[in-house]
């Protein structure tokens, strides 16, 4: 959600959809329905120090 300035002094909020990477290659779907997120090693590794990376990708 993002806020929205609506009047001075007063905000609102906006939802804005969201993005993310299926098996099926799609980021944005019309209709709601269920999916399987992938996610990328350089996503969840992004923030990792150098040992917990190494720890990681051993494990996987």
């Amino acid at each position: 959600m993002k806020s929205v300035k609506a009047e001075q002094g007063k905000l609102r909020y906006h939802q804005a959809p969201m993005k993310f990477i299926s098996k099926e290659g799609k980021s944005d779907f019309s209709d709601p329905h269920k999916v399987e997120v992938v996610f990328p090693n350089e996503i969840v590794t992004a923030e990792m120090s150098k040992k917990e990376k190494k720890n990681y990708l051993s494990e996987n």
